[in-house]
């Protein structure tokens, strides 16, 4: 779990959300995500 801060203007618009650790396989949404509001929540575990 992770709490990030993005611009406003990133409201309204459609991201893929990825994750990068140097000592890992770099992780990407399958679709992208629509940031709607001030909190945007987004699970890695469900298939």
């Amino acid at each position: 779990m992770g709490n990030f801060v993005f611009p406003g203007s990133s409201i309204g618009n459609s991201y893929y959300i990825v994750v990068r650790h140097r000592n890992a396989i770099e992780t990407w949404s399958k679709f992208p995500i629509l940031f709607n509001g001030t909190a945007v929540t987004y699970d890695f575990t469900i298939p």
